[in-house]
């Protein structure tokens, strides 16, 4: 007499079936969600679930302090920031 695994054929392709099932659901709701989104604002996000709340009371930043003359950046810096919005700034006309 042979001794039988304990996962026959049947009980593996039983187990696929739930396992990919549990992966086809989800990737549906997960899919059905992000749809949503394109009309529904959602109140929070993970990025602001994990702020302090009550540092950012506080006054954290304050622009005023840290603000350079125009002579004090480099050229490289200035031609950076015109190129993140528009790299051919300094040769429109006029």
């Amino acid at each position: 007499m042979e001794k039988q695994s304990s996962f026959t054929s049947k009980s593996w392709r039983w187990y696929g079936k739930v396992i990919g099932g549990v992966l086809l659901g989800w990737s549906f709701w997960f899919c059905l969600l992000i749809f949503l989104m394109l009309w529904v604002n959602p109140p929070f996000t993970a990025f602001t679930l994990q702020e302090n709340w009550e540092e950012l009371g506080k006054e954290r930043y304050n622009l005023r302090e840290s603000w350079v003359p125009d002579e004090q950046l480099p050229n490289h810096l200035k031609l950076a920031v015109i190129a993140s919005e528009d790299q051919r700034f300094r040769e429109h006309w006029a």
